[in-house]
């Protein structure tokens, strides 16, 4: 953490400077005064000897927060803190709590984000007297930050900011007049979230020692506070690290599963669909990456492996891949298709929420002669909003439907029913999840020409279908 020059006495009563657009603003003295002013109390202090427990005792060499009373002003100014709407809020009314209580003239807390080598830590709120260098999302520089990570895996710590470096990162500190800082971690004892820091002026360099019971009881209550967001947003960090060494590694194949012409017995086409490398149920996999704001790069990087493969299909069969209803209006398909785009029929699934119907009509005739299709049907209502709404060319009958349909009256008065529907409205059925030769022929009976299911062929690689 840095600081301008300007002096710390005639700092304190400047007020917080106006933030670039977009940029998070720096909290400042009289800022955190009215805040605080304005927070009133809410519960008591917690217990001095769980939050001992809560960071792991206190700094080497010094006193331990499990054998002394907390101040009264320091368990009053602990009782003000609560979670507020967002971790940025929260971490900032921590800060001001410990400047103003503490009286120090600057304080941050800093969370460590990333994962092996590409860790740095980045300010979640900052408060000097005067304007800081540092900034809230912005890395503190690569080398200090390497350093803090690999100490804060030991426990709190002050350094002397007077030796051992001639950083210009540290010399902005000593201009600054500070001349010590605390380094409390946040989080797990050797894998911290974030960190605690408090630097001390020059008139006073050794407040520091005196004041890491004090800051020690701040730390356990930013852990309360804090912990479970930052473990969260490490959490989905990692999730989106993962998702994107899926897709930049290309770590996901191609299988097709045929579709028969239940008459004929015959495969008129396949449905291509994807494995993952490390076995994850692939909608989970594309749950995940929606998830992280990586569904719709899943999808293409999916889909260019599929059609790169597909072109090995016998010639005029069909091919059928899923496709999110963002994805079929995105407009990156124009540039994903191929020339023989007249084979390819496009499913959208029960589980898809298609906000706009409009929308992705207009997207399919753009995309002619592309095909639609609504899988899942009869699995819920979306499917069948779906069908009535998108006009679909195919409808593909729940596997649920079709489990056990040859004993099953109720099942196939369902399915002629659809079978009628899709005499009236021109619409083709097949019937997923076929397992025996029974389901098969009555459906037959019924009046679908198409089915696909294990009795058919399982999903397989090309040349290993059976």
């Amino acid at each position: 953490m840095t600081q301008r020059t300007e002096p710390a006495e005639r700092a304190a009563g400047r007020l917080a400077r106006r933030p670039a657009p977009g940029e998070p603003p720096t909290v400042t003295r009289p800022r955190a005064d009215r805040l605080l002013a304005e927070a009133p109390p809410r519960r008591r202090a917690p217990d001095a000897q769980a939050r001992g427990r809560a960071i792991g005792g206190a700094a080497p060499g010094g006193p331990s927060t499990t054998d002394r009373a907390t101040d009264p002003t320091v368990a009053a100014s602990l009782g003000r803190l609560r979670a507020s709407a967002s971790l940025e809020a929260t971490a900032a009314a921590i800060v001001a709590e410990v400047a103003a209580t503490l009286r120090l003239p600057a304080v941050a807390i800093e969370e460590i984000v990333g994962a092996g080598a590409s860790r740095r830590v980045v300010p979640l709120a900052v408060l000097t007297d005067g304007e800081a260098p540092i900034q809230v999302g912005r890395p503190i520089p690569a080398e200090r930050g390497r350093y803090l990570i690999e100490r804060a895996g030991r426990g709190p710590w002050v350094d002397d900011l007077t030796v051992g470096s001639d950083s210009a990162f540290l010399a902005a500190w000593r201009a600054a007049g500070l001349v010590a800082a605390a380094y409390l971690p946040i989080g797990d004892p050797g894998a911290p979230s974030a960190i605690l820091v408090a630097g001390a002026p020059d008139r006073d360099p050794d407040r520091l020692g005196r004041l890491l019971p004090d800051l020690l009881e701040y730390t356990a209550v930013a852990l309360s506070l804090l912990g479970p967001r930052l473990a969260a947003r490490r959490a989905t960090d990692d999730l989106r690290r993962d998702i994107e060494r899926i897709i930049r590694g290309g770590r996901f194949r191609p299988v097709f599963q045929p579709i028969f012409d239940l008459d004929r017995a015959i495969a008129v086409g396949h449905e291509a669909l994807t494995r993952f490398a490390d076995e994850r149920p692939p909608d989970l996999v594309f749950q995940q990456a929606a998830g992280v704001g990586l569904g719709l790069e899943l999808e293409i990087a999916t889909l260019r492996k599929i059609l790169e493969v597909a072109g090995r299909l016998p010639f005029g069969a069909l091919l059928s891949v899923n496709a999110s209803p963002e994805l079929i209006t995105s407009g990156r398909l124009e540039t994903v298709l191929p020339p023989w785009r007249g084979r390819i029929v496009l499913e959208v699934t029960e589980h898809d929420l298609v906000a706009d119907y409009p929308a992705v009509r207009a997207a399919m005739a753009g995309l002619a002669p592309v095909r639609l299709a609504v899988d899942d049907a009869g699995a819920g209502f979306a499917s069948l909003r779906h069908i009535i709404e998108l006009e679909p060319d195919f409808v593909k009958l729940d596997m649920g439907l079709v489990r056990g349909i040859d004993g099953d009256p109720a099942r196939q008065g369902l399915v002629a029913g659809m079978a009628y529907f899709a005499i009236r409205t021109d619409r083709t059925l097949i019937a997923e999840g076929i397992e025996t030769a029974a389901e098969r022929d009555m459906l037959r009976s019924l009046g679908i020409r198409l089915g696909q299911g294990f009795l058919l062929g399982r999903p397989a690689a090309l040349g290993r279908r059976g």
